[in-house]
């Protein structure tokens, strides 16, 4: 399946019309105004100042061009069940996102963890402790809050059974949303979707290394996820893709809950699919924050916790990838902060620095320099 910027932008741009309509005509009266003024003062030939994120460069007459590459964004785990659907019934679809929602809007593409069934049929399985169903309408909350494609390579999905999982399958595709890491058969699991923009490419895959059990895994004629105990298939599929598309990203469900530092197997295994043509490897599952790692100039984002979950005042991030030139050119983290429920950016200087520090102390060689990733020699591993 190949999505393209192109959908989203209408989406988007639909909404902003009417808006910009009004903006526009205030705009031109404003500048007719000033115009006078602005060349008395010959402002056209003040100097830009462009940060290059160690340092302030001065340069003169830049002509500053539109971003180009493919921006890519990415969130942790999102459940719309439980006391999330409650506040949802009371307050509407969209609440969840309300304060997150342009954050998600300027990135090209965005994608998240959807952690439960998205359904009104079946039944909770038998012996889980934690057992999730949203209602299908949560489905519209989504697709308007700038997420494109939605992982279903996690451990609750199934929660109420195969009847529900197709529907949920269903609602997903129902709505023009893309989903990774599940499917009707093995082939549609493990199958990635890819993003264009301008004619450059990124496959997007999704796996989970925790599975409540094997009867949940997708087969030849079984409905299910694609797992990543056995890194076979998968490691196939992205050699598979490597030569047709630009850019390869891999978002993972693995990891130790509440660990705030990656396991030997999460680091394994990272390292593994970048070697086998990932460029990035984005986890999610643990349920906190854990740290980042540059390997071999491909970028490895171990857990980004919760997004929007049962937490009262939680960190979290959005995570903002660009790729260029055939490589990864930008890695990015805005801070926020979940409180009662759903995320919100971090609302002062020093919540922003507790967060940037808590995620450089949990990386491995990464330095964290006003929310942009850089690498840098470590003694670690």
């Amino acid at each position: 399946m190949i999505f393209k910027k192109e959908e989203k932008n209408m989406r988007f741009n639909f909404k902003m019309s009417l808006y910009t309509i009004l903006v526009g005509g205030i705009l031109i009266i404003v500048i007719v105004s000033f115009a006078g003024i602005l060349f008395k003062y010959n402002i056209g030939d003040a100097i830009l100042q462009k940060s290059n994120g160690f340092g302030t460069a001065n340069q003169k007459n830049v002509v500053v061009q539109e971003k180009k590459g493919i921006s890519i964004s990415f969130v942790g785990d999102i459940l719309l069940a439980s006391r999330i659907g409650i506040n949802i019934n009371q307050y509407g679809t969209d609440y969840p996102f309300e304060k997150v929602k342009t954050l998600l809007s300027t990135s090209d593409f965005a994608v998240g963890n959807l952690e439960s069934a998205v359904a009104v049929t079946g039944t909770p399985i038998s012996g889980k402790e934690y057992t999730f169903r949203a209602d299908p309408k949560v489905i519209a909350g989504i697709k308007n809050s700038g997420l494109d494609i939605v992982s279903l390579a996690n451990n609750h999905v199934l929660d109420f059974g195969r009847d529900a999982f197709i529907e949920t399958l269903r609602h997903i595709k129902d709505s023009g949303l893309n989903y990774i890491g599940a499917g009707e058969d093995i082939d549609e699991a493990y199958r990635p979707v890819i993003v264009e923009k301008d004619g450059k490419k990124a496959a997007v895959f999704a796996a989970s290394r925790v599975i409540p059990s094997g009867s949940w895994y997708a087969g030849i004629n079984t409905s299910g996820v694609a797992g990543a105990y056995n890194t076979e298939r998968l490691v196939e599929e992205i050699e598979n893709v490597r030569g047709n598309v630009d850019y390869v990203i891999v978002y993972l469900h693995w990891g130790t809950e509440r660990e705030q530092e990656p396991n030997k197997l999460q680091k394994s295994l990272a390292r593994l699919l970048i070697d086998s043509g990932a460029d990035v490897v984005v986890g999610t599952h643990p349920h906190v924050l854990q740290g980042f790692e540059f390997y071999k100039g491909k970028v490895i984002a171990y857990s980004l916790g919760n997004f929007i979950f049962t937490n009262y005042n939680n960190p979290t991030v959005i995570l903002n990838v660009v790729f260029d030139n055939k490589r990864v050119e930008s890695v990015e983290v805005i801070p926020c902060m979940i409180k009662s429920y759903v995320p919100e950016p971090a609302n002062d200087g020093q919540e922003k620095q507790d967060i940037y520090q808590l995620l450089e102390d949990r990386s491995i060689n990464v330095r964290i320099v006003d929310g942009k990733l850089f690498e840098y020699q470590s003694h670690a591993e």
